[in-house]
């Protein structure tokens, strides 16, 4: 079998080709000098049959292009590795207080330790009752990585009762 007959397999190509070949020599029998004023040369129906598939050509690229439906959703994917550990942080804050018993003694002073383990973040002290304004904050300031200190003395004489209150702000910290 040569090459035509291979080409020509399907009946659909065989009918497309013969109508071709009809509209081409069709037209060229209508006015084979081309003399005629009214009549279509074959270029003139080349270029318009050539027009035409183009036109068909780019319409089907373009819809060629076009989306489908979206298809249902995906099984879910596998679990990721672990992340990095997390920046060092602090845990189990707790304030721990302590105050010296009323009294009209010259000085005071008290540390506050933290528990278990637990290291200082912050704290504080204050003067209280009856005879403070006679009282003078001294110091309240970190003693170590565990504990807080606090110091008070009368400034001047006062038989009314003061009291120092100290507190610490404790953590477990890590990092």
């Amino acid at each position: 079998m040569n090459w035509i007959g291979k080409t020509m397999r399907s009946p659909a190509v065989t009918v497309a080709a013969l109508s071709v070949v009809v509209a081409l020599a069709g037209t060229a029998i209508a006015d084979p000098l081309g003399t005629a004023t009214t009549s279509v040369s074959v270029k003139k129906v080349s270029k318009r049959a050539l027009k035409k598939a183009n036109r068909a050509l780019a319409i089907a690229k373009r819809t060629s292009k076009q989306a489908g439906p979206k298809g249902a959703p995906g099984a879910p994917g596998a679990p990721g590795a672990p992340g990095a550990p997390g920046p060092p942080g602090v845990s189990g804050w707790q304030l721990v207080e302590k105050a010296t018993g009323p009294d009209s003694e010259g000085l005071a002073a008290i540390t506050v330790v933290c528990p278990g383990g637990k290291r200082v973040l912050g704290g504080g002290a204050v003067v209280q009752g009856d005879g403070y304004e006679s009282v003078a904050l001294d110091a309240s300031v970190p003693s170590s990585d565990t504990s807080w200190f606090a110091g008070a003395h009368e400034h001047t004489s006062t038989t009314e009762d003061w009291f120092l209150e100290v507190w610490a702000i404790c953590g477990n910290v890590t990092g």
